[in-house]
């Protein structure tokens, strides 16, 4: 009998850097011979989708990750959970008002190991830089002590939080497997001794420097893939989706 499961968010209202992440950690749970509730290929579908609103939409959505919550309680032992705004948004006031309650009841009730690889309250202060609310620092405060243990990228987001939620540390578990985060220098010479392809995945809204670089770089083009705006487009940079 499988004792530990993934559980899959429904992906609508998630980037497709996001889904391709949460598509790379379903297969690894395959891998590793845990149980998956949910299908991460194939988005949860409602007839009325063309006329219904979004934000409607959207709850419905979040209703159903409830089900399969409650579900897995009652079935596994411990059950991964990937901490993105389609499972819950500390941001929404609807989330907050509606889900944060049942959330918790339900992580107390299994050994909740939360796969935190952001964070929506600091992804808007640092991207947007807007002061998170006192409601939502609070929802998400609340959301991320109720779990049994969690998972993060690196050591500095554990710090993060340790000092601003009071996580205890013991309870933080690094999991550096999709921290492929690396400094780049161009070469002394700045030319390539052979014609190269070096392909660049992730997040361009921080990707200023890199294109900085790149440009005097000689005999290379740089392949780019990734969700956002470049402002700065050297002409050996490909962007390709």
């Amino acid at each position: 009998m499988c004792l530990i499961a993934y559980l899959v968010p429904p992906l609508s209202v998630e980037s497709l850097a996001s889904r391709q992440l949460l598509k790379s950690i379903e297969k690894f749970s395959v891998d590793m011979g845990l149980c998956v509730e949910g299908n991460v290929r194939r988005d949860l579908r409602n007839p009325y989708e063309e006329i219904m609103n979004k934000k409607a939409l959207i709850f419905l959505r979040k209703l159903e990750i409830l089900r399969r919550l409650l579900f897995s309680c009652t079935k596994y032992k411990a059950v991964v959970i990937p901490y993105s705004t389609s499972f819950f948004n500390p941001l929404s006031v609807l989330d907050v008002k509606y889900l944060l309650r049942p959330m918790e009841k339900l992580l107390s009730k299994v050994r909740a190991i939360l796969y935190v690889y952001d964070s929506p309250v600091l992804q808007r202060f640092i991207f947007k830089g807007v002061l998170p609310s006192f409601f939502s620092l609070d929802a998400e405060s609340r959301f991320l002590n109720k779990a049994h243990a969690i998972m993060v990228f690196n050591s500095y987001f554990a710090k993060f939080l340790e000092d601003v939620y009071g996580v205890d540390r013991e309870r933080i578990f690094e999991f550096q497997l999709l921290d492929d985060f690396v400094e780049f220098m161009p070469p002394r010479d700045k030319k390539l001794n052979f014609p190269s392809e070096i392909i660049r995945i992730g997040n361009l809204s921080n990707f200023k420097a890199f294109t900085g670089n790149i440009g005097q770089i000689k005999n290379a083009v740089f392949s780019v893939y990734g969700y956002g705006h470049l402002s700065e487009k050297p002409t050996n940079l490909r962007y390709k989706g």
